[in-house]
């Protein structure tokens, strides 16, 4: 290669398009070799499938394609067990669509039984915690894994992919809910025994149930302690044969046990997304009426990530001054904030803005849904407030036509408030935030 090493080459590599590499590895054998590394896409994307499994196994046998990928992204859809012959299969599938695009072709009972087979042989035979433990080491850049939990639609909508799903489309019932914890705790099992380090991970739609084990709470993230992004969507839903739901396990703390672990996280992402009867609050107002964990039982309370510059949360409820706490500690380093749905229990989002303008430097604050709070002091003293943060043509029960701000203005509007601690909108010296553009009850 002349004086050029290999590591140069490799960085010279890095700043070319696709088409520019595939000319640059015709020069000579040794540039085709550094340069193949670049042309294999960065990411993966694979189900819970013996083909699947032996294209990663495939590429892990390449020393210069493994260098290639960044990015693995792992969808273990879990078949339910058959519960119809096959003439009801028939029946019940294909009869159930109108659209030929998601009518599954004549046939599919015999697709579905035997993909439900093989994952069962995958999961009896640890044959995905094997896959990761020999072949993840091979992939020296490997940084980013994400795991799908949810079922199929899940993945279609995230990913936008239609086509590869065929083989899942074949029952509307894909997923039960103890599955994603057997997935995750495989990978959290192969990513310790095989001494690999991620810097981001992502799970989708794994259960509570995850966290409702005997092991040592604070034990469970250790394989992933040096993370530096963790996004963790929890599902609520509950099975009928469970004596608690999500909220009342959550209010023993178990997220708060095991956060801290990961000590140098600078993006935290806690979301409670799914619908669930169990974990209905009759007090809160609309889409409020689902809380499904109390932030002091979410975030550790007096700890605190050095490194923490972005935190979203979603669906969790809180006092004022917990969760101003909790931003207040780590407002030296924080300057991305995303809240969701979230409510605070006897207190007002009015004096909550305020203070975080006054108090934090926030680059990209961002407010979705709702923001639920009560009243203090006044003729209204702990009646419930709210305001909508997201679109709608009327305003919400309670507010005058008059003052009904739509959801563009408001939105737009809370954010800039707090926006660099006001520094980027000097000329804003009330909040947003008013009595008279709240709904109430």
């Amino acid at each position: 290669m002349g004086p050029l090493t290999i590591e140069l080459v490799r960085q010279i590599c890095s700043y070319m398009g696709e088409h520019d590499v595939t000319n640059f590895r015709l020069v000579c054998k040794a540039y085709s070799n550094v340069g193949a590394e670049y042309i294999r896409p960065a990411n993966l994307f694979m189900f819970m499938t013996n083909n699947y499994f032996e294209k990663l196994v495939t590429l892990s046998s390449s020393n210069q394609l493994a260098r290639g990928l960044t990015s693995l992204e792992y969808a273990p859809i879990t078949l339910y067990p058959l519960i119809y012959d096959e003439t009801d299969y028939e029946r019940f599938t294909i009869g159930a669509y109108d659209d030929d695009d998601f009518r599954p072709p004549p046939g599919g009972y015999h697709r579905y039984s035997t993909l439900l087979d093989e994952q069962d042989s995958i999961m009896k035979e640890d044959k995905d915690y094997q896959l990761f433990l020999s072949a993840l080491p091979r992939f020296p850049r490997l940084r980013d894994f994400t795991l799908y939990c949810g079922d199929i639609w899940t993945v279609i909508d995230m990913k936008g992919i239609m086509d590869e799903c065929n083989e899942f489309r074949y029952s509307t019932d894909l997923i039960n809910l103890d599955a994603g914890s057997r997935h995750f705790g495989a990978l959290l099992r192969a990513l310790s025994d095989a001494k690999v380090h991620l810097e981001t991970l992502t799970v989708v739609h794994i259960g509570w149930q995850f966290f409702d084990q005997d092991t040592q709470l604070h034990t469970i993230f250790q394989p992933i302690a040096n993370l530096k992004s963790l996004d963790l969507t929890i599902d609520p839903r509950s099975d009928y044969d469970r004596n608690t739901n999500c909220r009342e396990f959550m209010r023993t703390g178990p997220l708060r046990k095991c956060l801290p672990t990961i000590t140098k996280l600078h993006s935290l992402n806690i979301s409670f997304d799914s619908v669930d009867s169990t974990n209905y609050n009759p007090e809160a107002e609309d889409g409020q009426r689902l809380r499904y964990a109390p932030l002091d039982q979410v975030l550790p309370s007096g700890f605190t990530w050095t490194h923490l510059t972005s935190l979203s949360l979603y669906n969790i409820d809180s006092e004022r001054q917990e969760l101003l706490g909790f931003l207040l500690q780590h407002k030296e380093t924080l300057r991305e904030l995303s809240l969701q749905n979230i409510y605070l229990r006897s207190t007002s989002w009015i004096p909550l803005l305020d203070a975080m303008r006054r108090e934090l430097f926030l680059t990209r604050p961002h407010f979705y849904c709702a923001l639920v709070g009560h009243f203090e002091g006044g003729s209204e003293d702990g009646e419930l407030q709210y305001w909508p943060m997201i679109y709608f043509d009327f305003p919400p029960f309670g507010v005058a036509e008059e003052d009904w701000v739509p959801k563009e203005d408001l939105c737009k509007l809370t954010e800039r408030y707090i926006l660099e601690g006001g520094r980027a909108y000097p000329e804003m010296k009330t909040c947003p935030l008013t009595s008279d553009n709240c709904g109430r009850r």
